[in-house]
Parts: C-alpha cells; structure tokens; sequence
C-alpha cells in the first residue's frame, strides 16, 4: 500500500480508520504510509528545485 492509495481512501471514507478496514490495514499503517508518502512529496518540493537543489 502505498501513501497516495491510502490518502485516496481516508479522502472518500472520511477517516483513517475506515479507510484502514476498507484496505485490510491497522489505522497505524494507514497514518504511516501516509506520513511517509507526504514527507517523500514535501523533501522533494518546488521551494528544494527553486533554489537549484533539486
């Protein structure tokens, strides 16, 4: 499961906690992907490419 699958499911359900029984996952492993998807996502932001970081 990756973190943008399991922000797609809290987005429709409304919360962590069913988009976890909708996947089959602990409401831990949902939160999880989704803080590692998001911190992936933001290190590589536009702000890192704007000053030629990146």
């Amino acid at each position: 499961m990756d973190g943008c699958h399991a922000s797609e499911h809290v987005a429709e359900t409304g919360s962590f906690t069913a988009a976890a029984e909708r996947l089959g996952r602990t409401q831990a492993a949902v939160s999880m992907a989704i803080a590692k998807w998001r911190n992936d996502w933001t290190c590589g932001s536009s702000s890192a490419r704007i000053a030629g970081y990146r």
